[in-house]
C-alpha cells in the first residue's frame, strides 16, 4: 500500500464514494464504496490514471485545464448529475468537491465525495407521476367547484363546523401529548427551543424552555457548553447517521430533586433535510428504584445462600468483627494518641470493611466506610476538633454494632442463635465416622488421622468464599472473571492458626481484580481470554505453608508507582530497583486508585496484609 493510500485509509469504511485526484485529473485514491458505484473492481482502478478512463460526468463537472480544479479553493455544495461508468453503469449521484489543505511542498489534491442517489431519483420520478395524477384530480375538483356554489348559503355553517372540528382535534392532540407524562421540547437548527412543549416539561426540566438555548434548558455546565454545542451542530450536519451520533450526547437531566430523567433525541425532517430536533425527557425514577430494589433482593438471596454454605465460617467472622469494633472503641477512648495509632486504626477499619463485604452486610459496610471517611479528616486537628471527631466516630461505631445485632437477629433462622457462636461444628459424612471407628484398634496413626479428619480443614473453602464478592465487584467494574482457580485446595490446615492472615486476603483478591485484571475490550486486543483468572496455589514445604497468588492481568508498573510516590512527596525511588519500588504498595496510605469506593482506594488493604 502506498504512503498516500495509507494516509487516506480512513475513507475505506465510508458508505459514500471517495475519489482523490490531482490538478491534472490523475487518480490518487479511490475507496471501495466508489468502486461499487462505478461497477468496477477496486483492483482494476489504477492510481496515476486519468479519471476519464473510468467515468464521465453529465453534464461535465469540471475542466482539468486552467483554471479548472485550481480555481476550487473551498468545498462546493453537493451537486446532482449523472455519471457514466466505463464498467457499463449509469446512475444519478450527488458530488461535492473539497480541496485538501496541504503544505506548500506537497501536491495539491482535491477530494470528491460521491453519493449514489439513483434510488432517490427513481422515487422522485415516481413522485412526479403521482403529482400529475393529483393535478388531474384537482381539475376534477375544480369542475365540481361550480356545483359547490349551489350550496353557498350553507358554506358559512360548514366552515364553522370544520373550524370546531379542527379545534377539537388540536385539543385532543395537546391532551394526548400532555397525558404521556413526558417532557417534550422542539429545538430548531440554531439550538433554541420553541414555544411548543408539554406541560410536564415544566416539572421535569424545571424551566419554561420557550426561546431558550437547549444547553440552558438541559443545565449543561458552563465548562461543557462548548463541547455540547459542537455535538449538537455535528448531529444536525448528519455526517454520521443521526441515530449513531445521538448516544454521544447527554443521557440524564440533572434534576434538582434527584429525579432520574432520561433524555432522548429524535430528528425533525422536511424534504429529507434535518430542520430540528425533538427532545423527550422521561421520568424513570420509579423504574430505577425498582431496579435497585431488585439488585438488593439478588444480593439478599446470595447472602442467604452464602450464610447457609459457610455457616461454620460465619461465627468466627462475627467474633472477629465484634472484637475489631471493640478495639476501635478502645482507640477512640484515647484521642490524645490518635496520630500514633492512626495506621492501626486504618488497618483495622479497612479489614472490617473487607470482611463485611464477604457476607454482603451492607449496613456494616456503609458504617465502617463512613468511619474511615471521618477519621481521614483528622489531620493535625486541634484538641477541640479531635474530641469532636472522636464523638462522631463513636456514634458511627455504636450504630454499626446495633446494625450488626439486627443483622444477626434477622438471619438467626439461617445461622443459628448468637449464644452458640463459640461452639464450632464440623459436618462429616456418616461413613467417615464409621471408617474412623473401625480404626480405633490401630493406635499408631489414630491421633494423626483424627487431627487431619476432624481438626484440620481444607484450605480451598477459605478461598471459594471470595468468588461471590469478586463477581459482584467485577460486574460493577464491567470486568469478567472466572471463579478463583485453586491448586492443592485439599491441603488441610489448622484454620485458627491462620485466621487473621486469611481474613486479610480479601484485600489482595480485590486489588488483583481492580488493579490487575483488565477490561474485556483491552484483554481482547491483547489476545487474552476476555475473562480474567486469579490463581491460588498452596504448598507445604518444610513444615510451612507457601501461598502463591497471582492474576493474569496487567502486572505492576514500577514507573506508575514512582509517579505516585512523587505525588505523595516520597521522591521517585531514586537508587531503588524496580522490585524495591514495587514494595511501596504495602506502605500505609499508598494507593494508585483515582477514586475511593466501599471496597478500596484508601491505600489501607495491602498495608493490613
Amino acid at each position: 500500500m502506498s504512503a498516500l493510500a495509507y494516509k487516506y485509509k480512513i475513507f475505506d469504511t465510508l458508505l459514500d464514494g471517495v475519489l482523490i485526484i490531482n490538478a491534472d485529473g490523475k487518480i490518487r485514491y479511490c475507496n471501495h464504496a466508489l468502486s461499487n458505484i462505478l461497477n468496477i473492481p477496486i483492483k482494476r482502478i489504477k492510481y496515476d490514471t486519468d479519471i476519464s478512463a473510468y467515468v464521465a460526468f453529465v453534464p461535465e463537472l469540471f475542466k482539468v485545464s486552467q483554471p479548472g480544479l485550481k480555481a476550487m479553493t473551498e468545498a462546493t455544495p453537493y451537486r446532482e448529475l449523472t455519471i457514466q461508468s466505463k464498467g457499463g453503469k449509469s446512475c444519478q449521484v450527488q458530488i461535492s468537491i473539497q480541496p485538501e489543505v496541504s503544505d506548500k511542498n506537497e501536491e495539491s489534491l482535491w477530494l470528491l465525495f460521491i453519493r449514489d442517489v439513483t434510488l432517490e431519483a427513481s422515487l422522485h420520478t415516481k413522485y412526479l407521476g403521482e403529482l400529475e395524477n393529483k393535478e388531474r384530480v384537482i381539475e376534477k375538483l375544480q369542475e365540481a367547484q361550480q356545483k359547490l356554489k349551489e350550496y353557498s348559503e350553507t358554506l358559512e355553517k360548514k366552515v364553522e363546523q370544520r373550524t370546531a372540528d379542527l379545534t377539537d382535534i388540536n385539543q385532543k392532540l395537546t391532551s394526548m401529548v400532555n397525558s404521556l407524562g413526558q417532557a417534550f421540547v422542539i429545538v430548531n437548527k440554531e439550538g433554541f427551543c420553541s414555544k411548543t412543549y408539554s406541560k410536564v416539561t415544566l416539572k421535569l426540566f424545571e424551566i419554561d424552555p420557550s426561546d431558550k438555548p437547549l444547553s440552558t434548558v438541559l443545565k449543561i455546565p458552563r465548562e461543557q457548553k462548548s463541547s455540547f454545542q459542537n455535538w449538537f451542530n455535528f448531529l444536525l450536519q448528519e455526517r454520521i447517521p443521526f441515530s449513531e451520533f445521538v448516544p454521544f450526547g447527554p443521557k440524564i437531566f440533572p434534576h434538582s430533586r434527584n429525579k432520574h430523567v432520561a433524555l432522548e433525541f429524535y430528528p425533525i425532517r422536511e424534504d429529507k433535510s434535518l430542520i430540528g430536533v425533538v427532545v423527550v425527557g422521561t421520568d424513570k425514577t420509579n423504574e430505577i428504584a425498582a431496579l435497585k430494589l431488585s439488585e438488593q433482593e439478588q444480593i439478599n438471596a446470595k447472602r442467604i445462600l452464602k450464610l447457609a454454605k459457610y455457616k461454620d465460617l460465619f461465627w468466627p467472622f462475627i467474633e472477629g468483627v465484634t472484637q475489631g469494633l471493640s478495639e476501635l472503641h478502645t482507640y477512640l477512648g484515647d484521642p490524645e494518641n490518635f496520630e500514633s495509632n492512626m495506621d492501626e486504626i486504618h488497618r483495622l477499619a479497612h479489614t472490617l470493611k473487607g470482611a463485611a463485604n464477604l457476607f454482603w452486610i451492607s449496613p456494616l459496610i456503609d458504617d465502617v466506610h463512613n468511619f474511615e471517611t471521618l477519621i481521614n479528616e483528622m489531620k493535625n486537628p486541634s484538641q477541640e476538633q479531635r474530641m469532636k471527631i472522636a464523638r462522631k466516630a463513636k456514634a458511627i461505631l455504636t450504630r454499626a454494632e446495633v446494625n450488626l445485632k439486627e443483622f444477626l437477629i434477622e438471619n438467626e433462622p439461617i445461622v443459628g442463635a448468637q449464644k452458640n457462636k463459640t461452639q464450632k461444628y464440623v459436618d462429616l459424612p456418616y461413613d467417615k465416622l464409621q471408617l474412623f471407628y473401625s480404626k480405633l484398634g490401630s493406635q499408631k496413626t489414630l491421633a494423626e488421622e483424627f487431627e487431619n479428619e476432624f481438626l484440620k480443614e481444607p484450605i480451598g473453602r477459605y478461598f471459594t468464599q471470595f468468588d461471590d464478592l469478586l463477581a459482584s465487584i467485577a460486574s460493577k467494574s464491567r470486568k469478567l472473571l472466572y471463579p478463583i482457580k485453586m491448586k492443592n485446595d485439599e491441603t488441610r490446615i489448622f484454620v485458627d492458626d491462620y485466621s487473621e492472615f486469611l481474613d486479610c486476603l480479601v484485600h489482595l483478591m480485590t486489588n488483583a481484580l481492580e488493579h490487575g485484571i483488565e477490561s474485556p475490550e483491552i484483554r481482547a486486543r491483547r489476545n487474552k481470554d476476555v475473562k480474567g483468572t486469579i490463581t491460588v496455589e498452596v504448598l507445604e514445604e518444610g513444615g510451612a505453608l507457601h501461598f502463591n497468588i497471582e492474576d493474569d492481568g496487567n502486572g505492576i508498573d514500577p514507573n506508575k508507582i514512582r509517579e505516585k510516590m512523587a505525588s505523595l512527596g516520597m521522591g521517585h525511588g531514586k537508587g531503588e530497583t524496580d522490585l524495591q519500588v514495587i514494595q511501596h504498595i504495602f506502605d500505609p496510605g499508598f494507593s494508585t486508585s483515582s477514586s475511593i469506593t466501599t471496597i478500596s482506594g484508601r491505600g489501607i488493604g495491602l498495608n493490613a496484609l
